[in-house]
């Protein structure tokens, strides 16, 4: 299959277009397929330059008296403190983000759609974000009077059918999280302070798929490697695991589950509504689109299933989008490698989250919105394993304004995870100097509140310029 898609990319080069049709040697007149696929070239380029502002602790070359839940020389330590080199120290800062995308789309004598999608990723830089594999999202659909399908490595029902005030975010996306390239989250002591483990939190408006499978915080490894539940990384294999990806310690990346390979269905849009879910048998099958590792698999999830409803309408000039969604499934069934093998799931409760949201829009304002709750998906089932059994939850609003080539936008996250509270207000402004090309200016506060009183805080904000192209 690779090498039909490469020679499809230097065909449609070769004649610099942006389609190429490849015709078939066979012929299909008797069966109706007389029609060839089309296949279209595009893609992004986002060039990002940044300034941050974080409080002293979180600024200087060292982080000093960081909390790591494992020593330095790999060994289990629970509150040892160590000095690390900052990634976030600069005030500025610059990235790229960039992907080329392959579109591929046919229809049979009968009105039966099909076709792929494949995403590459073509990034130059590498910073907290940035995806080192080859392939964002790849996968197949077809589509007729009864609905669409889609099977492979692509989001899923939950997050194609939301809605909430970042779907309408303009700039870098605003509250969906570029700016968090920038900063760092809480995970130094206070002078003459312990603690047990860096605070977790809810970062972005997302499902827990969406979000890595789990709250985030400064030391995301410390969870996904516990692979007996314990609550301590001891064993040598936890150890194993921690040490083996400990380059990818203090990495943000949300793709980890999110494009994990599934099939969807989405009915056909009656009166506006319409109905969609999506099934995953395993967020650790990610292909190429996602991190590639043969170990980091402890903190999967099983049978995922997302589902999704959404209204869309216009009424006498005014638009109402609304939706409701959310998703289930299992802790990993894994085999734990310890003294005494048992069932991950024994020890960390299913997945069981939902969100709901609505926008209207009138002459080029657009007001929305949304709430979600994570309930206690994953949390320990052993209560005393967790800092407290408070659920996770967040909500969003926010306002946008379109008038020419101007566009504008505010837009408001707050979440709470196990009483660990976050907070960003975000403003953009970009402007359409041609098609697809887009320079932008976009504002972001933020602020940490962790429930453990021995962590320094961490509040600022950050400012992102840059050019987007689409093409």
């Amino acid at each position: 299959m690779k090498k039909v898609y490469f020679t499809i990319a230097l065909l449609a080069l070769a004649n610099t277009a942006y389609s190429q049709t490849v015709e078939s040697n066979h012929s299909y007149k008797n069966l109706g397929f007389t029609q060839v696929p089309t296949v279209t070239i595009g893609g992004h380029i986002n060039v990002i330059g940044s300034y941050a502002s974080q409080e002293d602790a979180y600024s200087e070359e060292k982080l000093e008296n960081v909390i790591s839940d494992v020593n330095s020389s790999g060994a289990a330590s629970s509150g040892s403190q160590l000095d690390l080199n900052n990634r976030a120290s600069d005030n500025g800062n610059g990235a790229l983000d960039a992907s080329i995308t392959f579109d591929v789309n046919g229809i049979n004598d009968y009105g039966f759609k099909y076709g792929a999608f494949i995403e590459l990723n073509a990034n130059t830089t590498n910073n907290s974000w940035s995806k080192d594999t080859n392939s964002r999202q790849s996968y197949v659909y077809g589509e007729s009077f009864l609905g669409k399908f889609e099977v492979g490595n692509t989001l899923g029902a939950s997050q194609k059918m939301k809605v909430d005030a970042s779907t309408f975010a303009r700039a870098a996306g605003g509250i969906n999280g570029e700016y968090l390239n920038y900063i760092n989250l809480p995970s130094i002591a206070k002078t003459g302070s312990t603690s047990t483990a860096t605070p977790l939190f809810i970062l972005i408006p997302e499902l827990p798929t969406a979000h890595g499978g789990y709250a985030t915080g400064f030391n995301n490894l410390y969870y996904a490697c516990d692979e007996n539940g314990d609550g301590v990384i001891n064993t040598a294999s936890e150890l194993e695991c921690y040490n083996d990806n400990a380059n990818d310690n203090y990495r943000l990346n949300f793709e980890q589950m999110q494009n994990a390979t599934k099939v969807s269905y989405y009915t056909p849009e009656i009166f506006g509504f319409q109905l969609g879910a999506s099934y995953t048998p395993d967020t650790g099958n990610k292909g190429t689109s996602g991190h590639l590792t043969s170990r980091l698999d402890a903190g999967d999830i099983d049978d995922v299933i997302e589902y999704g409803a959404s209204f869309t309408q216009t009424v006498y000039g005014v638009g109402i989008s609304a939706s409701f969604t959310g998703e289930k499934g299992k802790s990993e069934s894994k085999t734990a490698t310890s003294t005494t093998p048992v069932k991950y799931e024994a020890f960390r409760e299913d997945l069981d989250a939902y969100q709901y949201g609505a926008n209207i829009n009138f002459w080029g304002l657009t007001i929305g919105g949304s709430m979600g709750n994570w309930q206690n998906s994953l949390f320990y089932k052993e209560k005393t394993l967790n800092p407290n059994t408070e659920e996770g939850t967040y909500n969003t609003y926010g306002a946008a304004y379109e008038f020419g080539p101007v566009n504008l936008s505010f837009g408001c996250f707050n979440s709470k995870f196990q009483k660990n509270e976050y907070q960003a207000y975000s403003g953009g402004v970009d402007f359409k100097v041609g098609k697809g090309f887009m320079p932008y200016v976009e504002f972001t506060s933020f602020k940490f509140t962790p429930y453990d009183t021995t962590i320094e805080n961490n509040k600022g904000y950050v400012i992102l310029a840059g050019f987007l192209f689409n093409f």
